[in-house]
């Protein structure tokens, strides 16, 4: 966790910039979708955004190559984190509406929680960052509305969504423990290329690809942003927040992304914000603080009890005596 609170806004800021590209990233999909199949925009956006990172590190004169042990590892990372969830998230968005995707991915940090409680992992977990989850959680719900919004768009894209949603979970865990050892910007770009040659050999197996060599003006476009901005630089942010906070708060980017996804929609679609949009917007922001606050008040709150001398309250004997 952060260590001060300038530390904490400083990453809960970063969130919010996240979900918002991220939640941008769905409408994108969405756009690509009816000329591409899930496996070519994964290929992609993927080599998309590793060339954005090498240009990054390049212009800042960062660009270091990982140990030969660190490399099966990151391929790994990249199967969980990219391949395996865009491919599924692009063929849910072939069946199910976007706004009902960015809604299940906030699934996320659930999977995260029960991951990290089942493995060694250095997190955190204490009872205020789990009332945090639940509370973002609510707001996610409130966002939603009628269940009929997620019932309606079929269970397949659904569960393929949810899918994702633990995919992305395991390869947050996994990646945290190689953070250690190699800093984010290079980690993302060693992913990321990994992750792209990984999709291109699936796609040219699935006998797709040719339908990126054609693509109109438009879907060129969605796609260069898609790669750059929503995969390239904003990995490089996503495991910034990683590796300050760990996975589990950095995971509640997820409960922000259907927010922005409402945004774009009032915004672009002319779809409608009311009461309950605020409502949920505020249950969220006030879920993440809590996961981001919530162990400096537990702590500071022991402390103050130590300090105090104040004994544990302990239950009567049964006869009351």
């Amino acid at each position: 966790m952060p260590r001060n609170a300038s530390g904490s806004l400083s990453v809960i800021a970063q969130i919010i910039m996240l979900g918002a590209i991220w939640g941008g990233a769905f409408t994108l999909i969405k756009v690509l979708v009816h000329d591409l199949s899930p496996l070519e925009i994964a290929a992609g956006r993927l080599a998309l955004g590793a060339l954005a990172v090498f240009a990054f590190l390049r212009m800042r004169g960062g660009l270091r190559r990982p140990a030969n042990a660190l490399i099966l590892p990151i391929a790994c990372v990249a199967m969980l984190d990219t391949l395996v969830p865009y491919t599924l998230v692009g063929w849910a968005e072939s069946r199910i509406d976007s706004g009902a995707a960015a809604v299940l991915i906030s699934a996320m940090p659930l999977f995260t929680v029960v991951f990290a409680s089942a493995t060694t992992q250095d997190e955190d977990i204490g009872a205020a960052r789990l009332a945090g989850i639940a509370v973002g959680f609510a707001g996610v719900l409130m966002l939603v509305g009628s269940p009929s919004v997620i019932v309606h768009s079929g269970a397949a894209g659904q569960l393929a969504v949810v899918g994702a949603a633990a995919s992305y979970a395991a390869g947050a865990l996994y990646a945290r423990t190689l953070l250690r050892r190699v800093d984010a910007a290079n980690f993302t770009a060693v992913k990321l290329t990994l992750g792209a040659g990984l999709a291109s050999a699936a796609t040219l197996i699935a006998g797709d690809g040719g339908s990126l060599l054609t693509l109109g003006g438009g879907d060129a476009a969605a796609l260069i942003v898609l790669g750059v901005v929503c995969t390239g630089l904003s990995f490089v942010l996503y495991f910034r927040i990683v590796a300050d906070v760990g996975s589990v708060g950095a995971s509640t980017v997820t409960y922000v992304i259907p927010v922005f996804g409402l945004l774009f929609g009032a915004v672009l679609l002319d779809e409608t914000i009311d009461g309950r949009t605020f409502a949920g917007m505020a249950l969220i922001v006030g879920g993440v603080a809590t996961v981001m606050y919530g162990p400096l008040f537990e702590r500071l709150a022991k402390r103050m009890v130590t300090k105090l001398g104040v004994e544990p309250v302990r239950a009567l004997p049964p006869n009351g005596s």
